[in-house]
């Protein structure tokens, strides 16, 4: 049975020409977007007779022209955020037809445009220090590739003996192979600086054994260096093809220096003689060949402009481009991220990525915006500066790597998620002392006497859906939580299973604390609902004649019923920070800053 119809059953009958009555309302639009205080109301009723009707905007006679326009100026609250407009024709003390868009009080952004610096990650100097064991993992050096096993040199040695000819003799110089030249640890620091990144490669006990040979003697020669360090600096930058991608830069060329070589050898006789000459000329080529090989390699630019160590590092770093890690994982729910480097700053703590964000809908995903999934074509922006981070959260505690997400990002996110389903849920049994009972006509009927017209054991079904995305608003929670959510005609619709008209629809606006908890034992982090204040309950489908006066103990009852089940904290799911290119994540700490939410962790490269 159609609403319009059902209510002329309960209140008595409905004039032809009043039944035909059509409000038409022009300003504002449900989920429209304003800075100024005040705006006008305006639209027309179209009836045949308009001698009879009376239309409100929030409770304010407003007269009709002639023709049936009207208009009206409507004075906003920018603190609400949204501003429900009521507008209500009646005739005869009965209502005929009703209108409830939502206003939007503040600044938005387009749904497609980047919010600018909207998303940071900061890596400390701590956190520097656990991604250089990867590099060092992924830093492939192999002394023999400079001094390669066989013939090294030959030449002739002489040795100033006073008062005597000089011995001269003929010396063939070869490299092992059995052990090959070789170091016995590579270690790989990382050093955050103003502009820039300082990197220190150091090989450590370096091992080269040569045989010499002259005249049919032979012998073996030793040669060991406690260390060989190469120095240099990177800079990162935005891709210039890609600026979600991250670019890293070697700046000039490393530098190499070697400590403390060491020699020993079993050479006698003729070769003993010599045994000076021929160090001095097996050091120094083996200095030679490691310091122009490494020089040559460390310092080669490949096809992708990469050297080496900038593109291990850059590959190590990939994980702080989140836009390739986050569109993965999003990309089921029916979300995609783009995630633009907005700067890169090094400085003597720490790196950080600021990014500016968009967050929408996966254009062919799985979520659509239609009545049941709204999706506005604007966001509700709380601009605000980045805050400024250093080595320790907010609390004191130190950390590897932080990700400050701001309101706005959050808004972004909650626009799609709300496309695809956020808050949305049917039910048809309520929790009552720890029991899941039926929902019924006869039990709503002790909340709301109304239903007592329908059989007791008539079930119930109910219904929750939004009609606009909900928003944070920057500011704490009701109760201090860290985040302040606001959501605006919350659709709360009860009716008969099968039935598709309500016996009773109301918006419903209100006020949530939320915030985000950490689990010990998973690792996760768990949104949840705190206190939920300012609610407000308008009916807009009542056929049954629901005392507008009981629907708020009705809505306290039902949040008490939802938070019995979990139902509202069910639909918020936790989340964990995944492991990227061989790192875990462990996290640490959850703070709030002004208006950027901060989530800070630990790194641990994986074994």
């Amino acid at each position: 049975m159609h609403a319009l119809v059902f209510a002329a059953a309960i209140f008595g009958t409905i004039s032809p020409d009043t039944a035909a009555a059509n409000l038409l309302l022009d300003e504002p639009v449900h989920g429209s977007f304003t800075t100024a205080p005040q705006i006008v109301a305006s639209g027309r009723v179209e009836m045949a007779d308009l001698a009879n009707v009376a239309l409100t905007i929030n409770g304010t006679v407003v007269a009709l022209a002639a023709d049936g326009s009207f208009s009206h100026p409507v004075t906003l609250d920018a603190e609400r955020i949204f501003n429900p407009v009521w507008v209500e024709l009646t005739a005869a003390g009965n209502i005929i037809a009703q209108q409830r868009p939502v206003v939007i009080v503040g600044t938005s952004l387009p749904a497609t445009a980047l919010a600018p610096e909207s998303l940071a990650v900061r890596l400390t100097d701590r956190g520097l220090d656990q991604l250089a064991l990867l590099v060092e993992r992924s830093v492939d050096l192999d002394v023999a590739r400079f001094i390669p096993p066989g013939p090294l040199f030959s030449d002739k040695i002489c040795v100033d003996i006073p008062l005597l000819p000089d011995l001269c003799t003929d010396v063939d110089v070869t490299i092992d192979g059995n052990p090959a030249p070789h170091f016995g640890a590579v270690e790989v620091a990382l050093d955050a600086a103003p502009d820039q990144v300082n990197l220190a490669l150091t090989l450590r006990a370096l091992f080269v054994r040569a045989k010499v040979e002259s005249s049919g003697a032979s012998c073996t020669i030793t040669v060991t260096a406690d260390s060989m360090l190469a120095t240099g600096a990177l800079r990162l930058q935005p891709s210039a093809a890609n600026p979600a991608a991250l670019d890293v830069v070697q700046i000039g060329d490393m530098a190499i220096t070697f400590g403390n070589f060491d020699d020993n050898t079993d050479c006698g006789g003729v070769l003993g003689d010599v045994l000076e000459e021929i160090v001095q000329l097996l050091v120094g080529n083996i200095q030679d060949r490691l310091q122009n090989g490494l020089e040559t390699f460390l310092n080669d630019v490949d096809p992708a402009g990469n050297t080496p160590l900038a593109g291990i590092l850059e590959e190590v770093l990939g994980a702080f481009s989140l836009e390739a890690v986050i569109n993965p994982a999003i990309a089921e729910s029916g979300l995609q991220a783009h995630l633009p480097f907005n700067r890169i700053s090094e400085d003597s703590d720490g790196i950080t990525f600021v990014m500016d964000t968009a967050v929408d809908i996966l254009p062919g995903g799985p979520c659509t915006a239609s009545l049941d999934n709204p999706a506005t074509a604007a966001v509700y922006d709380v601009p605000r500066l980045l805050p400024v981070l250093g080595s320790a959260t907010p609390g004191g505690l130190p950390f590897d790597a932080g990700v400050t997400a701001s309101a706005t990002v959050l808004n972004q996110a909650l626009r799609g998620a709300t496309a695809c389903g956020l808050l949305q849920t049917e039910f048809t049994e309520v929790d009552i002392d720890g029991t899941l009972t039926p929902l019924t006509a006869g039990l709503l009927a002790a909340f709301l006497p109304e239903f007592n017209q329908l059989d007791p054991n008539q079930p119930i079904h109910a219904m929750l859906r939004p009609t606009l995305a909900p928003v944070v608003s920057g500011a704490p929670g009701p109760a201090g939580e860290q985040l302040d959510l606001r959501v605006p005609a919350y659709l709360v619709e009860l009716s008969i299973p099968g039935e598709t008209s309500p016996l009773m629809q109301a918006a419903l606006d209100l006020r949530a604390g939320i915030d985000l908890r950490l689990d010990p034992a998973t690792g996760a982090v768990q949104p949840s609902i705190g206190d939920i204040t300012d609610v407000s309950a308008t009916l807009l489908i009542n056929p049954l004649g629901v005392d507008p006066a009981r629907l708020d103990f009705l809505v306290e009852q039902l949040l008490i019923f939802l938070s019995n089940m979990g139902t509202l904290n069910d639909a918020l799911e936790p989340f964990v920070i995944p492991a990227v290119a061989g790192l875990d994540f462990k996290i640490v700490d959850v703070s709030r800053m002004d208006a950027y939410l901060g989530v800070f962790v630990e790194i641990m490269p994986q074994p």
